[in-house]
Parts: C-alpha cells; sequence; structure tokens
C-alpha cells in the first residue's frame, strides 16, 4: 500500500530544496500529470482557473507532486508562515475522512527568521490553534471535532536550532559547491549597496543574503526563477550532505517523516 505525506512549507524556494532531495535520493520522482497523482490528493487540485473567482493569484494553490511506487508525497507552498492555518484548513476541508486517514504525517517548514527553531515553532503552534477550524497540540492535528487526527512534525530552516532563513543554508552549501560564484556573486553585491543605487532595497543582511543567493541561482541557470537550480544543480550531493550541518538536520527530519 502506498503511504502518503503532505508537506507544508513557505515558499517555492523550500519546496524546491526539499523535492531536490526527494529525487536525489530517489525516494519518489515529481511529476506534473494528473493521472500519476495518488488519488488521495485528487481532491485538493483545482478544477478551474482561476483558482479564486476574478483573482489571478501568485502563490499556485496546486501542490507539487513526487509519486514512486510506494510513496506519494504532496508539497505546498503557502506565501508565508502566518498563512499555515489557512492553507492546511483549506487543504483538510477538501478532502475526505478516508483520505487524510491515508495521510501519515504532515511536516511543516518555515524559516526561523529571527528567532531560534523552538521559539519559531512555539509561534507557529499558537497561530495555528488560533484558528477555529484547526485542533493542534504540536504533535497531532485535525478538522476541528473531525474523528482523523494526523501527526505533525515541524522544521526550521537553517538548521532547526539557530535564528535564520533558508538563504543561510543555501549559502553554506554554496560555499562548499559553489565557492568561486559565492564569492564574486558576494562582492557583485556588496558593490552594489555602495553605489547607493535609489531603487536597490538591500537595507538588511536577510536582503542581502537573498540577493546573493539570486546571483547565483541566475549564474547556473539564467533567465530562469531560483527554484529551477535549487531542483535542479548539485545542491544536494554526497560531499554537502557530509559537510554542511543543516543539510544532514535537514536530511534527518526528511528521514524522520518518512521513517
Amino acid at each position: 500500500m502506498k503511504r502518503h505525506f503532505l508537506i507544508i512549507v513557505e515558499g517555492p524556494h523550500d519546496a524546491s530544496i526539499i523535492g531536490n532531495y526527494i529525487q536525489y535520493k530517489k525516494y519518489a520522482k515529481r511529476t506534473d500529470k494528473r493521472s500519476e497523482v495518488s488519488e488521495v490528493w485528487r481532491g485538493i487540485i483545482p478544477k478551474t482557473y482561476p483558482f479564486s473567482a476574478n483573482r489571478y493569484d501568485r502563490v499556485s494553490p496546486v501542490p507539487d507532486f513526487y509519486e514512486s511506487e510506494e510513496l506519494s508525497i504532496a508539497i505546498k507552498t503557502t506565501g508565508g508562515d502566518s498563512l499555515f492555518p489557512i492553507v492546511i484548513k483549506s487543504l483538510l476541508g477538501v478532502m475526505g475522512y478516508a483520505e487524510q486517514e491515508k495521510m501519515e504525517r504532515i511536516l511543516i517548514v518555515s524559516d526561523a527568521d529571527n528567532k531560534t527553531a523552538v521559539e519559531k515553532k512555539k509561534a507557529i503552534i499558537k497561530n495555528i490553534q488560533s484558528t477555529d477550524a484547526l485542533e493542534f497540540d504540536g504533535k497531532m492535528l485535525n478538522l476541528k471535532n473531525a474523528p482523523v487526527q494526523i501527526p505533525v512534525i515541524m522544521y526550521c530552516f537553517p538548521n532547526d536550532e539557530k535564528s535564520g532563513n533558508l538563504e543561510n543554508l543555501l549559502l553554506e552549501i554554496g560555499d562548499v559547491k559553489f565557492p568561486e560564484l559565492v564569492g564574486l556573486a558576494s562582492e557583485y553585491i556588496d558593490a552594489a549597496v555602495k553605489s547607493r543605487y535609489h531603487e536597490l532595497d538591500i537595507n538588511d543582511e536577510p536582503k542581502k543574503k537573498k540577493a546573493i543567493v539570486g546571483c547565483i541561482t541566475n549564474t547556473l541557470k539564467p533567465g530562469k526563477a531560483n527554484q529551477n537550480s535549487l531542483m535542479d544543480n548539485e545542491w544536494i550531493t554526497e560531499e554537502t550532505l557530509e559537510k554542511v550541518h543543516g543539510l544532514r538536520k535537514m536530511e534527518d527530519m526528511i528521514e524522520r517523516l518518512l521513517k
């Protein structure tokens, strides 16, 4: 019997680096074909477009799907951790209890930002608990008064310990895999900041790191979005898994999810 897992993330970059790992380890392959997606997820795939009346949403409600003979994994982008409760409620709300029962676990992934991982997880739990439609104790989650409870694992980039975000992890990987590109991209962004060009919006360290990562990914995949590089280029290798602490922590988290 196929095992089903739902991963909730903030943005497409999170989805892509996790998807890269899933495919690198040959757990499952990404598919864009509706016919190859497990029937458990059919209810969460919109049947019309625009997805919402009179709106062309920036964040697609269609998850990324990874399928193999043994596993079916859906990765859903939310657009930010504040939207976790809305998205989880929406997904579970269109799934029947039979489909919910087939989900072994939900993984919720966010950036720690300016908090520690422990602090950020507490904030996310509190946010989900504030939603009348959901019941969540930090370990088990369900729609209010629903009979199906689903185990939940939580993880915070960059390493499930310290403050920071995905870009911290990506730059650590870059120092191992693309050191010259990281150096050149950093020099370029430093020079751009010093130019004080009036349209620049790199006024804090997180934005600066996002800009450096953007330079690297656009060099590796010119003219394409960052997530294309994060999915296709060699960010996940045996070398990076061995040398980058945050990547090992991400690996441990996905292994716990799929155990």
